[in-house]
């Protein structure tokens, strides 16, 4: 008799991960993963933010290491701990980012020039 053993796989999630405020052009085409992380996040990113946030219990050992990574008691070993750091790592950054663009410092720049030159006629 056979019996047929369900394999669970690690860090299984049923959609696409996407983060359209910190990467709106997507993972691959922002420039900040390598291909394997920003393909690692797309497949498997809603696995790795319930398992961060405790919303979903580990299924495997590597979950479990993986959690243990997020709480801090390691430091990240695996492709999926390595791509979930740096996507974290890339949205504190990008939280504490100065609100003054690049065009309305020129825009104030080009303002401030006007009028030096109002005041030389």
């Amino acid at each position: 008799m056979q019996q047929d053993k369900e394999q669970v796989s690690s860090f299984s999630a049923a959609t696409e991960f996407k983060d359209p405020k910190n990467f709106p052009y997507g993972f691959k085409r922002s420039g900040e993963f390598t291909q394997q992380q920003a393909e690692l996040l797309a497949r498997h990113g809603h696995a790795y933010h319930a398992l961060h946030a405790g919303d979903r219990a580990p299924l495997t050992a590597e979950e479990e290491a993986f959690i243990l990574f997020c709480n801090g008691e390691h430091d990240a070993q695996t492709g999926h701990e390595k791509a979930w750091k740096r996507y974290l790592t890339l949205c504190d950054k990008r939280a504490h980012r100065p609100a003054v663009s690049l065009s309305s410092a020129a825009r104030e720049n080009s303002t401030s020039n006007m009028d030096s030159d109002w005041d030389s006629l």
